[in-house]
């Protein structure tokens, strides 16, 4: 899901687009297999279809509106002490299933650009968000029965990862899987971050015990003070490389965009992306983090769709593949994390999760990398939660 553009948020709801007729709950259900004891908590929300509110879940699946702003970190959840739970989720879109242990996930509401009242995400990355030293994380999904497909879902670690989950998707005739591989996917993730930097990455707590794996972007905005800061630097040299190589005459690579191919050279010290007719979109050299952000800032559009380039930039970039494939935009990719530098961060994820598939970074859905999966008629999501680290077999909550 990542920053995909969500559509058909004025729909009928429960007609899809031949007419069929599909229910208008989705069961949840979340087994707890972190090791980890004590209360579990769980907070849903999503926006209505007609795009006027968000909405957030009871216990019981009844949909409550947030209808004013409120700047103190509140619970808007439930919870259970319980292995597992089941609730039911009503048709909404752009929508997360936060879980958390030991405390709730903390939110809070404001007013956003649509002057609609919208919770903004925990920030559990930062040393002075209240999520910061809880075991937190979550899956999104999107429920809209006049979209193809009606419900979709998925895990990221775009911003970090705080427990390793497993996404299993039912209907009558289907039966889909994502997210992490197994049980052991979580410590085999720490183990394959253990050396610098990348062990800089690994929040843990007064114990010693993970919290979270933070994506490099996250870890480079902290203060170099910090523990757990990462590099800014880390992707300059390949950065330099890259420009350095179409900035020779004869040096060119092609990304396709749609029906459009574009051939990519640097002029200036200016990435420009012809097409065969019509204007050159010119972008400018980025940094390490803002490549991780966003791939490279826009200097000219000439009417191209710089949002899609752009995905095609981050990915060749964070993947190491610029230098590699002739095609950026190529499917399947090839040769990503074979050169240096190795995204370890996202390298890791991929290798440790159900067909490969995950979202590691803003726009590792190109190429469709990640890990969504949707049905058109789903009758159970199920989502296990499995242990980040070993010792979480030792925790206990005290509420």
């Amino acid at each position: 899901m990542a920053r995909r553009i969500l559509a058909c948020l004025a729909a009928v709801a429960g007609i899809g687009a031949a007419g069929t007729a599909y229910a208008q709950t989705v069961p949840v259900t979340i087994v707890n297999k972190t090791g980890i004891n004590g209360k579990m908590f769980v907070t849903v929300y999503g926006q209505e279809l007609n795009g006027k509110s968000f909405v957030y879940f009871d216990a019981a699946g009844n949909k409550k509106t947030f209808s004013s702003a409120n700047p103190t970190p509140t619970d808007y959840g439930f919870n259970t002490t319980g292995s597992s739970i089941t609730f039911n989720v009503q048709q909404v879109v752009s929508a997360r299933v936060y879980v958390s242990f030991c405390q709730p996930a903390y939110i809070t509401v404001s007013l956003n650009g649509d002057q609609i009242y919208a919770p903004n995400t925990p920030a559990p990355w930062s040393p002075s968000d209240k999520n910061y030293s809880t075991v937190l994380d979550f899956a999104e999904f999107n429920y809209n029965n006049a979209a193809s497909p009606p419900f979709d879902v998925d895990i990221t670690q775009v911003d970090t990862l705080g427990i390793p989950m497993q996404l299993n998707l039912k209907s009558a005739s289907q039966n889909l899987t994502s997210g992490f591989n197994n049980a052991t996917s979580g410590p085999t993730i720490l183990a394959s971050l253990s050396a610098a930097p990348w062990n800089k990455l690994i929040v843990r707590d007064s114990k010693k015990r993970a919290l979270r794996v933070l994506i490099p972007e996250k870890a480079m905005i902290l203060p170099s003070s910090d523990p757990n800061y990462f590099p800014n630097t880390f992707l300059d040299n390949y950065i330099n490389r890259v420009w350095t190589n179409f900035a020779q005459p004869g040096k060119s690579f092609t990304l396709k965009s749609g029906n459009t191919t574009y051939t990519g050279t640097v002029v200036n010290n200016q990435l420009q992306l012809k097409p065969a007719s019509g204007q050159t979109a010119v972008f400018g050299k980025p940094s390490t983090l803002y490549a991780w952000q966003n791939g490279a800032p826009v200097v000219s559009a000439g009417g191209a769709p710089v949002g899609d380039l752009q995905r095609y930039i981050q990915a060749a970039l964070l993947r190491s593949i610029f230098l590699t494939n002739k095609d950026i935009s190529a499917c399947p990719v090839k040769n990503a994390y074979t050169q240096t530098p190795v995204n370890l961060y996202a390298s890791t994820m991929h290798a440790n999760s159900i067909r490969g598939g995950a979202y590691a970074f803003a726009y590792d859905d190109v190429c469709e990398n990640s890990s969504n999966i949707g049905l058109a008629n789903p009758t159970q999501l199920t989502i296990t939660l499995m242990p980040l680290d070993v010792t979480w077999s030792k925790m206990t909550c005290s509420n």
